[in-house]
């Protein structure tokens, strides 16, 4: 026995190709909407690195902060928001990144600056 398709429904091209995206809007900033519970994670670690490092902190100074559950490769995408915000900013300062995991201690990361500390949340 030859098995039949079913065939696909039909459907309105509004339906495909709706023309409100509100609510794509209001997460396209987000790097991670779903995530928002990581994200605070993330971001307290950032904080409390960078006051332990006078204002300023890299990878390798974040990642002892992060809490052990989390994601650490959600870092990057907040790291370009504040950067994009202009609320840190990254510095010529060089830092090797002490990431042993992945043989990666000796490759240098770079050093990030905080200019606002209320919009570091």
């Amino acid at each position: 026995m030859t098995p039949t398709r079913t065939p696909l429904p039909t459907m309105d091209e509004d339906a495909l190709f709706p023309s409100d995206y509100s609510r794509l809007d209001l997460i396209a900033d987000d790097p991670s909407p779903l995530k928002d519970d990581e994200r605070a994670g993330i971001v307290k670690a950032i904080r409390l690195a960078a006051k332990d490092g006078g204002g300023r902190f890299h990878a390798g100074t974040v990642r002892p902060y992060l809490p052990k559950d989390h994601n650490p490769h959600r870092v990057g995408p907040i790291y370009s928001t504040f950067l994009d915000a202009g609320v840190i900013r990254a510095t010529d300062i060089p830092a090797r990144s002490g990431d042993t995991r992945n043989r990666n201690g000796n490759r240098f990361v770079p050093v990030y600056e905080v200019l606002d500390w209320e919009g570091l949340r």
